[in-house]
């Protein structure tokens, strides 16, 4: 447990990627918008891309895909039909 509790702990503080870490802030930031996304809506009224959902939350595609998968647990298209399902 208490092995599950500090891997959970690191995810949240950064995001690791191929190239790089993903700082804990710009982690929060973008988990921030996405639930900004989530609560308008936004999602229903169009046929989202990765890239475009990146642009309109002000971040890269990248970013947004290694958050997803890190926080989400799922990949982008996962998630985007579970919001529109639900």
């Amino acid at each position: 447990m208490l092995v599950e509790n500090l891997e959970s702990k690191t995810k949240l503080e950064t995001t690791e990627t191929t190239s790089h870490i993903i700082s804990y802030k710009k982690v929060q930031e973008i988990l921030d918008k996405l639930i900004a996304f989530e609560n308008k809506k936004l999602f229903r009224n169009n046929k989202y891309t990765l890239g475009s959902v990146a642009k309109k939350l002000n971040t890269n595609s990248s970013y947004l895909s290694k958050i997803i998968n890190a926080h989400k647990e799922k990949t982008f298209t996962e998630y985007i039909t579970e919001l529109i399902i639900l």
